[in-house]
């Protein structure tokens, strides 16, 4: 069964982010990351954003 068009955006997919130096690879898996929606591709984004900008990333939370 196909799926329906009309299906309301997911808040964890995102677009890929702005072109830099992005490889074919790099594009393939995004997309396959962003279609399987298990990775909060929006958290991503921002990652990668403050690591262009050159910001210091948080300590990684350690989650039990």
């Amino acid at each position: 069964m196909a799926k329906s068009q009309t299906q309301q955006p997911n808040e964890k997919r995102a677009p890929l982010p702005k072109r830099t130096d992005r490889t074919a690879e790099f594009k393939k898996s995004w997309e396959r990351y962003n279609r399987a929606g298990r990775r909060n591709m929006q958290e991503v984004r921002e990652v990668m954003r403050l690591l262009w900008m050159g910001e210091v990333l948080a300590p990684p939370v350690r989650r039990s």
